[in-house]
């Protein structure tokens, strides 16, 4: 039976339009649920890092392949971003922050 993988991953700030996405948005990790650990592998997102998204509200995806395919399967997870004007890019987002567990598929 596969563990379960946390992906934690805050919903970033508002960014400019024309700002490429980059780390500091596509910034998830994975840990063991149960030990905290982080599990090694890499995330896949869409859309994917150097995207530049039109102004408005943008889902963000994420999918987590482990290194180790057993105890762990791949994970999913999703967050959001605002696209702004550049001149309110320096508005705050007003969001709230935190993480999310998300089943092995």
């Amino acid at each position: 039976m596969p563990k379960t993988i946390k992906i934690e991953w805050n919903e970033p700030a508002n960014i400019a339009y024309g700002t490429k996405l980059d780390e500091t948005q596509l910034c998830a990790r994975a840990r063991d649920e149960a030990t905290g650990t982080e599990v090694p592998g890499h995330f896949e997102y869409d859309p994917k890092v150097g995207s530049e998204l039109p102004q408005g509200r943008h889902e963000l995806r994420s999918t987590f392949y482990p290194r180790d395919t057993d105890p762990y399967a791949k994970a999913e997870q999703s967050t959001w971003i605002t696209v702004v004007a550049a001149s309110a890019a320096n508005a705050s987002s007003g969001h709230e922050t935190g993480s999310v567990a998300a089943t092995a598929s």
